[in-house]
C-alpha cells in the first residue's frame, strides 16, 4: 500500500524479480505473491466483517486495498504495477488455481 502511495510498485516488483534471479528460483516469488493475492480476494472480498478489521486496523480505507490488489493481479503484460509483468513467461504459474497446493 505504501509503495503504491509513493508510486514505487514497478521498483519493489522489479527488486522481487531481481531477487529471484539472484538466488537462481526466477519466478518463485512473484507467483507466490500472485498467489497470496489471489486469496486475499476470495477471502476478503466476500467478507464485510473481515473487510472492515482490515480497513480500521491498517488506516487505509477498503477501496484502496481493492484498487490495489487489482492492479497487481492485472493481467495486461505491459501493465507496469502488474505481478505478471515481472515473471517470464517460462516460469510463470499463475494460471494454477491457489487451492491446488
Amino acid at each position: 500500500m505504501l509503495a503504491r502511495r509513493k508510486g514505487k510498485l514497478p521498483f519493489y516488483l522489479n527488486a522481487l524479480r531481481e531477487k529471484e534471479l539472484c538466488e537462481k528460483y526466477p519466478g518463485f516469488l512473484l507467483n507466490n505473491f500472485h498467489s497470496l493475492l489471489r486469496f486475499w480476494q476470495e477471502h476478503y472480498l466476500n467478507k464485510d466483517k473481515d473487510s472492515t478489521c482490515l480497513e480500521n486496523s491498517s488506516c487505509i480505507s477498503f477501496s484502496y486495498w481493492k484498487e490495489t490488489v487489482s492492479l497487481l493481479l492485472c493481467p495486461d503484460q505491459t501493465a507496469p504495477c502488474a505481478i505478471i509483468s515481472y515473471i517470464d513467461e517460462v516460469y510463470m504459474n499463475i494460471d494454477k488455481d491457489f487451492s491446488e497446493d
